[in-house]
């Protein structure tokens, strides 16, 4: 029941019914924490951030709304809530002052409480703005683009040692330019181990998509010369043996 009724209230989210969004998500929480179920009163009053954030960013007038939300998530200090104080940490940073914004990043990794996992934590990843880099480009082609790229994430949890491992044919180096300059500005939670560890190595691939368009009133088809990145992990997974009987 209260699964359903937060999807409901991100339907009304979609549709731009802020008000019957938060509603459903007050009505969730208040009747979880009732229940004694902190994971879905966490959900729901991080939803209600998250909504409340996105409206803070063009919306200058609803940041004390947007504070309280997170400042409800933060000030609960229930286990089960870690991982939503986390969250709303990260959304200060989308909150803060553009020239703010790096020390904001800096405080709030600085705060993220440690998750139970041996795998790198993402904590921030700038968007792959593609624009300036296609801007007045051809029309784009069915020839795939595409590059690996392996880099390593150093026990602080910033990005190191970016390498091209191999790309296609006439790949556009510019285009590789804006991805890897995005992937630099990644930050991860610290890692477990000594601080003089070489980190963890990652290995991505960066796929240079032209999506197929159809000029209204027409039935023929071509590549739109806006690209879009999607990145595909290629790390291995490391194996589990079985101990043996």
């Amino acid at each position: 029941m209260f699964a359903q009724r937060l999807e409901v209230g991100d339907a009304m989210a979609k549709e731009g019914r802020l008000d019957g969004a938060l509603l459903h998500y007050r009505w969730v929480a208040t009747k979880a924490r009732r229940a004694h179920l902190p994971a879905v009163e966490g959900m729901a009053l991080f939803r209600s951030a998250v909504l409340l954030s996105a409206v803070a960013s063009v919306a200058p007038r609803a940041r004390p709304d947007a504070q309280r939300a997170i400042e409800r998530i933060e000030n609960n200090p229930d286990p089960a809530f870690a991982p939503y104080r986390n969250g709303v940490r990260l959304m200060r940073v989308r909150l803060a002052n553009a020239k703010d914004k790096d020390i904001a990043l800096q405080k709030a990794i600085a705060q993220m409480e440690p998750e139970d996992s041996d795998q790198p934590t993402l904590a921030y990843a700038p968007a792959i703005d593609m624009q300036d880099a296609v801007y007045g480009a051809a029309v784009g082609d069915d020839t795939p683009q595409w590059a690996d790229v392996s880099f390593w994430i150093a026990p602080d949890g910033t990005v190191k040692d970016i390498d091209t491992v191999r790309q296609s044919d006439h790949l556009n180096g510019q285009w590789l330019e804006v991805a890897t300059r995005a992937l630099r500005q990644r930050r991860y939670l610290p890692l477990k181990g000594a601080a003089d560890a070489p980190g963890v190595m990652r290995v991505e691939r960066y796929l240079f998509v032209s999506d197929k368009q159809s000029p209204t009133g027409s039935r023929m088809t071509f590549r739109a010369n806006k690209r879009r990145v999607d990145i595909v992990d290629l790390t291995p997974v490391a194996k589990v043996q079985a101990k043996s009987s």
